[in-house]
């Protein structure tokens, strides 16, 4: 399975690993990492595989395996951290204030229907004043503990970076925003109103009209106004897409990504790159 992408800054040293930390991202369309120097997080290292198209558990780490039999850089066990991303089965956001660590899996009673055995991922986000309760596939935490036996891992759920993106771009705006990222087939919408985080929800969008569907729906039940309200899609979204074409149609501005993190350097060689494709793993390292 060849790259779609790499990209590598001069001063990336495969000697020094253990003084990068890898980031990285998979889902049924692909996988993509990142290296960044923990020093002063500057981006070294960038690779984009795609995948065929995968339905469940067992056929995405088939793929992950092959990637990972043939890359060696993420095959390494000496990276100074490693932080993976992995599906969002369920989650459940809770305010600090009523957060109890010993109810934390009743948080999610109602909302996790997952065939699959899960672990529970409590994480905090203090920008917030918040708890974000998660689960990610047993499955896949357990391989990457295989993989990498010495090594210090941190797991996080899809809706994690997607927070702290929002978070790092409005934290002190109070005019409305909608961010929304597509995952495979899951949407992530946040909406951002008078300095505070008014909504941050799942759907299931198997198509473009399905995307511009629930946008439409979250600004007409917060009462957004379609001339005003600032839509920011993230993933992989073309420009030229059916899904921006059609928000378009209904709302005034609509845009794609946030351009270059400012909470991450970046040499010329990754200047032309559609810093949104890569939003969850640039949101990582905030």
């Amino acid at each position: 399975m060849k790259p779609e992408l790499t990209l590598k800054s001069a001063l990336f040293d495969p000697e020094k690993l253990d003084q990068y930390a890898l980031y990285l991202s998979f889902e049924g369309a692909g996988l993509h990492y990142a290296v960044v120097r923990v020093q002063d997080n500057r981006l070294l290292y960038l690779q984009d595989y795609h995948f065929p198209t995968t339905a469940n558990v067992e056929e995405l780490l088939a793929s992950l395996k092959q990637v990972f039999e043939q890359d060696w850089y993420l095959k390494a066990n000496f990276w100074h951290s490693i932080h993976i991303l992995c599906h969002t089965e369920a989650f459940s956001l809770l305010p600090i204030s009523i957060y109890q660590a010993t109810r934390a899996k009743e948080y999610l009673h109602w909302v996790n229907d997952a065939e699959t055995s899960t672990e529970l991922v409590s994480l905090a986000l203090p920008a917030l004043k918040a708890q974000l309760i998660s689960t990610v596939s047993t499955a896949f935490i357990s391989w990457f503990k295989q993989i990498y036996p010495q090594a210090k891992i941190s797991f996080y759920p899809q809706i994690y970076p997607f927070l702290k993106h929002v978070l790092g771009h409005t934290e002190k705006q109070k005019k409305p925003y909608i961010f929304a990222e597509l995952i495979d087939n899951k949407l992530f919408i946040a909406v951002w109103r008078n300095l505070k985080l008014e909504l941050c929800n799942e759907y299931h969008c198997p198509t473009a009209q399905d995307v511009s569907y629930f946008v439409l729906l979250v600004m007409d039940e917060l009462r957004l106004e379609r001339e005003e309200c600032e839509v920011k899609l993230l993933g992989k979204i073309s420009p030229v897409s059916e899904i921006v074409r059609l928000l378009r149609t209904y709302i005034r501005h609509v845009s794609i990504g946030q351009g270059k993190p400012a909470w991450l350097e970046m040499g010329a060689e990754f200047e032309n790159q559609p810093y949104h494709y890569y939003a969850d793993l640039f949101a990582m390292s905030l």
